[in-house]
């Protein structure tokens, strides 16, 4: 799958150069695979991501946030499945990077000039 670069979702960098383009890959990557670890999670526990979600969008939405709600429920009183049953969701590598997408990069350095500066 290939996401763009946006406002909203930022790409890792494929080479970073400088000191704060080396922070900001260190940033991405370890954010990236906590995200993907609840994802693995989230699938185990509610097996209704595996098969799709065939409803309308905005239901879609709905149950999502439901399901992670119910999902911090359960961690909060302990009730929750065991590191070995979980399916883990991959690696970066599966990840197409689209960095031909202007106002998307010009975003990211910006955002990388702010804050790992």
């Amino acid at each position: 799958m290939e996401y763009p670069c946006s406002h909203y979702l930022l790409t890792p960098l494929l080479n970073p150069n400088t000191n704060a383009e080396l922070q900001y890959y260190r940033a991405h990557v370890t954010t990236r695979n906590g995200i993907e670890r609840t994802f693995g999670v989230m699938k185990n526990k509610f097996r209704c991501f595996f098969n799709g979600m065939n409803m309308n969008i905005e239901t879609t939405k709905s149950a999502i946030v439901a399901i992670a709600i119910m999902h911090n429920i359960m961690i909060d009183n302990e009730f929750d499945i065991a590191d070995d049953e979980i399916e883990e969701e991959g690696n970066a590598e599966h990840v197409y990077i689209n960095d031909n997408v202007q106002n998307g990069n010009i975003f990211k350095q910006n955002y990388i000039r702010r804050h790992f500066n």
